[in-house]
């Protein structure tokens, strides 16, 4: 077995939490679409930040419904 080599990349942009301060502005029962894969950062954005949200698959290939509830 081999030292796996590991390739360092300049200039990628980090995602920042902030993409998702929107949330905050939503109104109770507002809703917005977003891909499955996303569920982990809405869920540390709003723990973070107290605000509580439904999440729901729609039935729709790797999508899922948020909505804000409190």
């Amino acid at each position: 077995m081999g030292v796996q080599m590991i390739k360092i990349e300049k200039g990628v942009p980090m995602p920042h939490a902030s993409q998702w301060g929107f949330i905050k502005d939503l109104e109770i029962g507002d809703s917005f679409l977003v891909e499955e894969w996303q569920r982990n950062q809405i869920h540390t954005y709003t723990k973070r930040h107290g605000l509580k949200v439904q999440m729901s698959g729609t039935g729709l290939e790797k999508q899922m419904r948020v909505w804000r509830v409190e």
